[in-house]
């Protein structure tokens, strides 16, 4: 079946105006009267964009075609054909792109970034940020797409995500095919571990997962702490409360106790630092 997505150079979750967009400028770049090289191909490629424009634009045609997509596809690498149109788009936005950098230069680097995983991803955050002008917005469209991206290909599993990511920006092209082709396969019934320590084996990959994503609150008691109540407070208050009483007369053995909480608060306060290393 004919990816009507990748002809765009779009996601599945690309907006209507955004796919609007992206056909503008593909037109605009292979419409046989400018398109300076081959004709017939100027030609085949315009039908192609034509086709699946017409498909998308319609919500009815587009939910049609996207049921009929498989829940997760095969990841491939984009061609150098498609590179090639993508850089096309870019050029041909390019001026634009050139303003909106001048107020805001962090979105070369967000662009960058997408790139590195696939140009189609870069292309579309460009054609998006120009349509939208939601400037504020460019790093959390920045992370949804690439989280789009990397869960349309490896599944939803944190572990295997950030391993995919990994695969993708250090090159190991081949190691991310299967990766996707093992996910695809064995589906909710993988261990994320084992599969990315066979992947890594069979490969020779001696990269380092990122696992920052990881739910923090398995590996640290506390749980979050950015969001709880550090666990040292309540003992050190308590201790706080008893030497308060230790002063009253007759209550000179509250003191002891005192000492004992002031004790218990601090073993409580170097094993959060530890953990919060």
């Amino acid at each position: 079946m004919q990816d009507y997505y990748a002809t765009l150079g779009l996601l599945p979750s690309a907006e209507l105006a955004v796919i609007k967009g992206a056909y503008k400028a593909m037109m605009s770049i292979y419409h046989p009267d400018k398109y300076e090289g081959d004709k017939d191909f100027a030609h085949k490629k315009t039908l192609a964009i034509q086709e699946a424009y017409e498909i998308l634009r319609d919500p009815f045609k587009r939910a049609s075609y996207d049921e009929s997509l498989s829940e997760r596809q095969y990841y491939t690498e984009d061609s150098q054909e498609a590179k090639a149109s993508d850089d096309e788009v870019l050029r041909a936005n390019s001026a634009h792109w050139e303003y909106a950098l001048k107020y805001h230069p962090e979105l070369s680097y967000l662009e960058h970034e997408l790139s590195i995983l696939s140009p189609n991803l870069a292309m579309q955050f460009r054609l998006n940020i120009l349509d939208s002008k939601n400037f504020s917005k460019s790093i959390y469209l920045r992370d949804q797409l690439k989280q789009e991206y990397l869960e349309r290909f490896f599944g939803k599993d944190i572990l295997i995500k950030d391993f995919a990511c990994e695969l993708l920006i250090n090159n190991h092209r081949d190691a991310a095919k299967e990766l996707n082709k093992a996910v695809t396969f064995l589906g909710n019934d993988v261990n994320p571990k084992k599969l990315i320590a066979s992947i890594k084996k069979e490969f020779g990959i001696k990269t380092k997962v990122n696992f920052s994503h990881t739910n923090h609150s398995q590996e640290n008691p506390w749980g979050n702490n950015s969001q709880k109540t550090p666990p040292y407070l309540l003992p050190l208050i308590g201790s706080v409360t008893v030497f308060i009483l230790s002063l009253i007369p007759h209550n000179m053995g509250y003191f002891v106790d005192s000492i004992f909480f002031l004790a218990f608060s601090l073993g409580c306060f170097l094993t959060y630092k530890s953990w919060d290393k």
